[in-house]
């Protein structure tokens, strides 16, 4: 018994991923083609949130006699072997276009005996993620081989206590997903609130009031300005309102989870709803953000932002925006919430949008008199605070959704959340008939 496995009912059996496939190896090297010149090639990019869109995916070039061999079916299950998802997986559906995988890819032919959404559930609970992450080889990019996904353990029941446990995780989960859905809709509600309660404060509409009884000095506005301003406000260069550092990622041999050097973010999948979570650290930093700018995700997705917490390094897919005056960090931070849609439009790029530092720094932005900055801010904070804790409450039964998710998993592969029938064939007899079937197919696979 390794250090992973537990008790199990006495009807079901420890054994491992190679022992219930008939196949398991890496996918087809080929460069990927926008025109039809053969077979859609999956690729690790191409499955986003457990999902494909098939008419995005790519062709590749191939040769009649090798297409059998990576020809994908209804049932495999395809893993990433390396990169930032490594070890996510993704099973085959029914009625795919013809395709073929790429060799980032390993995929997994299950034995038809055995229950393929069965193994696939088990593949997203925690014991499948404690291996995968005892797996990984390197902290700068980790990966997965076929030898170590075949290694791996899992929990085998006898095939009707599979299907039973396929039937109830369906169950549950499709509740779980409508109630995640009405979240997601509440959730564009709240942001699309916050977009136009942001767009409208740099327009000077919510501080119109205040400027009445406060009179500025009219700034003489450039023909060429992108919009009508308040009188007392001028449109600037952000390069020339603000410090704008771009983040340069350092070898990926200096970071380490040991709390050694600065913590480290490499883009805008470390960000939460104000601040970054550390969970990395660099012992060689390259480019620094301090404590107080404003992180901007300028590769894909572009234009999301946090504060950041406190000194650290910035990898390239953020900059940090620096305002002159200390004081000025929540003006900047809504400012460039404001301007999100206008760096999106900027944005370019093939494999992913991306906008660059010349385009940061030479954007338009809008800035009012420093009072009213401060206003602008009071004002915000005082509308936007409903929508921020509705935000914050929708996270929240987001990942409470997302936890008993995983407590689900947890009964299904401990034997806990369906009955157990001792008129069941026992695992141990359908692994062997599972072995003495492989035997003739892999002659077929070969």
């Amino acid at each position: 018994m390794s250090s992973e496995e537990y008790d199990i009912p006495n009807s079901w059996i420890w054994t491992r991923i190679g022992e219930i496939s008939n196949k398991i190896h890496y996918g087809y090297t080929a460069s990927a083609d926008e025109k039809p010149i053969g077979p859609h090639m999956l690729r690790i990019t191409d499955i986003q949130d457990g999902k494909v869109n098939w008419k995005t995916v790519p062709y590749c070039s191939i040769d009649d006699d090798k297409i059998s061999k990576y020809l994908l079916d209804e049932g495999d299950i395809v893993f990433a072997r390396t990169g930032a998802t490594v070890g996510k997986s993704y099973m085959i559906p029914s009625h795919i276009p013809e395709s073929v995988f790429a060799s980032y890819l390993i995929r997994v032919i299950l034995n038809d005996l055995i229950s393929k959404k069965y193994v696939y559930y088990y593949f997203q609970s925690q014991l499948y993620w404690i291996q995968i992450s005892q797996s990984k080889v390197g902290i700068g990019q980790p990966n997965v081989n076929a030898t170590k996904l075949s290694n791996l353990s899992i929990p085998l029941a006898p095939l009707n206590v599979q299907r039973r446990i396929v039937s109830k995780i369906d169950e549950l989960f499709g509740r779980l997903d409508a109630g995640v859905r009405s979240l997601s809709a509440s959730k564009v509600n709240a942001e699309q609130y916050r977009s136009s309660l942001l767009r409208s404060a740099f327009r000077g509409d919510l501080t119109a009031k205040w400027r009445k009884s406060n009179q500025y000095p009219p700034v003489q506005h450039s023909e060429s300005a992108p919009e009508r301003l308040p009188d007392s406000w001028e449109w600037k260069r952000a390069g020339d309102a603000f410090d704008i550092i771009l983040g340069q990622s350092p070898p990926s041999s200096t970071y380490n989870k040991d709390g050694i050097g600065l913590p480290f973010f490499q883009g805008s999948k470390e960000f939460g709803l104000l601040y970054p979570k550390i969970d990395r650290w660099c012992s060689e930093p390259i480019r620094i953000a301090e404590k107080g700018d404003v992180l901007l995700s300028v590769r894909a997705p572009v234009g999301d932002t946090n504060i950041c917490p406190e000194r650290a390094c910035i990898g390239r897919g953020l900059a940090a925006v620096r305002p002159k005056d200390s004081t000025q960090t929540s003006f900047t931070l809504n400012l460039f919430r404001a301007l999100k849609n206008n760096f999106i439009r900027q944005s370019t790029g093939t494999t992913f949008n991306a906008i660059t530092g010349n385009r940061l720094r030479s954007t338009k932005v809008p800035i009012p008199p420093q009072a009213e900055q401060q206003v602008i801010v009071d004002t915000l904070d005082r509308h936007l605070s409903v929508a921020s804790n509705s935000l914050r409450n929708l996270e929240q039964s987001h990942q409470y959704a997302e936890n008993l998710k995983h407590s689900i998993l947890r009964s299904a592969f401990r034997g806990q959340l369906v009955k157990q029938n001792a008129k069941d064939e026992p695992a141990e007899a359908l692994l062997s008939r599972i072995k003495k079937e492989k035997q003739s197919v892999q002659k077929r696979l070969v």
